[in-house]
């Protein structure tokens, strides 16, 4: 009887052990979070003008956010005052100060005397970490070898693209290309404009 009993309980406590092991896996995926997940805008002009209605607002939505990494650390890393949870996968994939896409649901935003203090994600994923940028290859550039030109529509200013291990982009200097690439944002001579690196050509 009693080694009737000490099974059932046993039993109990896997069933118990599974059901909160199946509450997080019940969580969205990656790809549910991605088809409800719109971009997330104007929400630190929204804290400003009214927090609580703000909270309203964007607590419990699910979004895209773009931004550079400011901090990484074994579980999270942070863009501005957005802290996101990621895998330990995920986070190996990164750099500081990095350009990343990520989607997640905000749990939380703390603020108090018109200062945002943090925005909490959970269930949060990262997108992307690459980026495709068209432009015309310019000339290596001699003060940052190996650095190359690159000249994108937008202005006249050139921005260096450090290609990937084993890329030749020599055979297409001159022309128009569209590179697949890591960005991060550099301040040079009063501008903050983009550096691409570990490049590749897709077009």
């Amino acid at each position: 009887m009693k080694k009737v009993i000490s099974l059932v309980l046993v039993f109990s406590f896997v069933s118990a052990f599974c059901a909160c092991g199946n509450l997080k896996k019940g969580a969205l995926s990656k790809e549910e979070m991605l088809a409800q997940a719109v971009e997330i805008d104007n929400l630190f002009d929204a804290l400003d003008e009214n927090p609580v209605k703000a909270n309203e607002k964007y607590v419990g939505n699910i979004y895209l956010i773009t931004g550079s990494v400011t901090n990484i650390s074994s579980d999270k890393i942070n863009i501005g005052a957005y802290s996101v949870p990621l895998s330990k996968e995920e986070i190996l994939e990164l750099d500081n100060e990095q350009r990343v896409t990520v989607v997640g649901k905000i749990e939380s935003i703390s603020w108090e005397n018109g200062e945002t203090h943090g925005v909490y994600l959970s269930n949060s994923y990262l997108v992307t970490g690459y980026y495709d940028t068209k432009g015309c290859l310019q000339e290596i550039n001699n003060s940052y070898k190996p650095a190359w030109n690159f000249l994108t529509p937008e202005n006249n200013i050139c921005k260096l693209v450090y290609f990937a291990d084993g890329v030749d982009p020599s055979s297409l200097e001159s022309y128009n290309v569209t590179i697949h690439s890591k960005i991060r944002m550099e301040y040079t001579a009063g501008v903050t404009i983009p550096v691409f690196y570990d490049a590749t050509i897709i077009d």
